[in-house]
């Protein structure tokens, strides 16, 4: 069709990540650290770094592989979001990002869970949104695909039970004022009652 493809890959995951990080982010910018063994906290993070013109890079959750720690010295954020709470990434690993970048500010956005990890992620990166993408917590190939939807629209990522949406998910909903769920998945995955009602 006349197109120019190209191929963006790494020996892994991180590598991959990396690469891209480095080729789409801005110097100064905001980067978002998600654990890349349990993709749920970086799904969410996909739509939150659409809305703030940021990038994601990945983890492993006890070691900063090399190659994280190269894309964030080159790109020299002012601000890092450290995804989930010290099971998905852990303190050590925090502390290092901290310390390889001493002017910028480490945050940590977690949650007791990957629903309510999600639901304060959007509540960090939006001040409002009238719409959410809800995607199945445990639908990881819907999510990915959700992370599109939402950035066209402007929305959050916000993950849900197959049927109902946890509450620390609704108070998101009540925080940034979205009246619409656009739900990701057929009905085996996401029932309709997982876009309006609490659980």
């Amino acid at each position: 069709a006349g197109y120019t493809v190209q191929r963006v890959h790494g020996t892994d995951r991180y590598e991959t990540a990396a690469m891209l990080a480095t080729q789409n982010g801005r110097p100064g910018g905001t980067v978002y650290l998600a654990a890349g063994t349990e993709l749920a906290d970086a799904l969410s993070a996909a739509a939150a770094a659409a809305e703030q013109d940021a990038v994601v890079v990945l983890t492993q959750p006890g070691r900063l592989p090399s190659v994280t720690a190269t894309a964030l010295t080159t790109l020299q954020p002012s601000r890092v979001v450290v995804l989930g709470g010290e099971l998905s990434v852990s303190e050590p690993v925090r502390a290092q990002v901290a310390s390889l970048l001493p002017g910028a500010q480490v945050d940590r956005v977690g949650g007791g869970d990957r629903f309510e990890t999600s639901a304060l992620v959007a509540m960090d990166a939006f001040d409002s949104a009238s719409a959410a993408v809800v995607a199945n917590a445990y639908g990881s190939a819907d999510a990915v695909v959700a992370t599109q939807l939402a950035a066209r629209h402007g929305s959050p990522v916000l993950l849900v039970k197959k049927d109902c949406r946890p509450g620390s998910v609704n108070a998101a909903y009540t925080a940034l004022g979205i009246t619409l769920s656009r739900l990701t998945g057929g009905t085996a995955v996401t029932e309709w009652s997982a876009g309006y009602r609490v659980c």
